[in-house]
């Protein structure tokens, strides 16, 4: 978890996003179902999570960090989906969706406040990985 926070540029920045991440892990340890993932997609997904949760709380209405449909945000996966993070880790986005779908919802479903309150979950599986095009990043659909 630390290795990845400090890929996606999050290790300095806050210890909020850390502690976040921290229980996040914790939590999972909560439900058997999460011994069918690795912990490190376990680690990712709750980078991907802390990482969001952190951003919609600072910003103000209109922040480019996020993408909204249908009036939720969507959460931001382009933080993992690129080349840089993908090439260091080892993990694309089509292999921690499924452990960040299942943590989201987890979350979501078990914790009071929800702090994913506003986010559009099953969005998360609809996901594609980046590809290569002609020298720039786009998203294969």
């Amino acid at each position: 978890m630390e290795r990845y926070l400090r890929i996606l540029d999050y290790d300095k920045k806050t210890s909020v996003v850390y502690s976040m991440a921290y229980q996040i892990c914790k939590f999972s340890q909560n439900d058997s179902k999460f011994l069918e993932y690795r912990p490190s997609q376990l680690a990712a997904a709750a980078c991907i999570i802390s990482i969001n949760i952190f951003e919609r709380d600072k910003s103000q209405e209109g922040n480019s960090f996020f993408e909204k449909r249908n009036g939720f945000l969507l959460l931001n996966t382009n933080i993992w989906n690129n080349t840089k993070v993908v090439g260091v880790t080892g993990y694309s986005i089509s292999m921690i969706k499924e452990p960040l779908c299942a943590l989201s919802k987890f979350i979501r479903e078990n914790l009071t406040p929800d702090r994913l309150e506003g986010f559009n979950l099953e969005a998360i599986l609809e996901i594609n990985d980046f590809k290569l095009d002609s020298q720039r990043m786009v998203l294969t659909n």
